[in-house]
């Protein structure tokens, strides 16, 4: 005997001579999967042993879909094998199939495909700055235009009952090259002139010059040393034969406040 299998005895009188009247006499339940057997037969009328084994009772779990089936199979194996339960090459399940049934056991099985798919990404284009000698210190000409280039990037996805659980980058194509923009920048010194300069009391890094407009930026250069400093330019005012007047700060970084008066030059930053 199988210590899995449930057995039932019943005893019927001899009034009752159909299987289906003692059943529904004794409020039975009979599963399809449920072996019967009865001695003598009922129609005789003399009474008879009814004999119930009943059919394990099991749980399957199968993509998130759970089903109950009852069976007389030993283990996961055969049972799948009855039901025609088929499992794809990468398709887990759990307990393993080699696994005893028993009552109420749970079976998962998840359905796992891979499969590959494609995306776009564009590629930057690169910035690529040139000089241009013929052109004045601050300006700028784009003489090509940059263009995005794109890529195919090929992942293979791992899916799990549905569900993403892995990608994996397998492949990159390139569709379309990228097109790099060409900037030209102008390295022609714009002077501005050159001539005296000396100090006076003035904001932080300013000057006054009696022709550029108030904001100007002017780069300083001390002819005699190379040194060099940037001001603002903060309006007219000089009375004198120089052609800039620094503030003290500014002045400073070129030569000693002693030195009074220094020759220059005046350039756009």
């Amino acid at each position: 005997e199988d210590p899995r299998i449930k057995i039932e005895n019943y005893f019927s009188p001899s009034s009752i001579i159909k299987l289906e009247d003692f059943i529904k006499t004794n409020q039975l339940t009979i599963y399809p999967q449920d072996e019967v057997s009865v001695f003598p037969d009922l129609s005789l009328g003399l009474g008879a042993k009814i004999t119930i084994q009943r059919s394990i009772n099991i749980i399957v779990n199968d993509y998130n879909r759970s089903r109950e089936y009852r069976t007389f199979t030993k283990n996961i194996d055969e049972f799948l094998k009855e039901q025609s339960i088929q499992l794809g090459e990468l398709d887990k399940i759990n307990p393993v199939i080699t696994k005893e049934i028993n009552a109420g056991l749970e079976i998962e099985i998840i359905r796992v495909e891979k499969t590959n798919i494609d995306e776009k990404e564009k590629i930057t284009f690169k910035t690529v700055r040139k000089e241009d000698p013929e052109m004045w210190k601050g300006e700028e000409r784009i003489s090509q235009k940059g263009v995005e280039g794109e890529k195919r990037l090929t992942y293979e996805l791992t899916r799990e009952n549905g569900i993403e659980k892995n990608r994996k980058l397998i492949k990159t194509d390139i569709t379309k090259e990228p097109i790099e923009q060409i900037i030209y920048f102008g390295t022609k010194e714009v002077v501005y002139g050159t001539g005296k300069a000396t100090w006076y009391s003035a904001p932080e890094m300013s000057a006054a010059h009696n022709s550029l407009p108030r904001g100007t930026m002017v780069l300083v250069t001390n002819l005699s040393n190379g040194k060099k400093v940037t001001v603002r330019v903060v309006g007219p005012g000089i009375q004198s034969n120089v052609i800039i007047d620094l503030s003290p700060d500014a002045f400073s970084q070129l030569a000693p406040l002693g030195a009074g008066v220094i020759q220059v030059k005046l350039t756009k930053p």
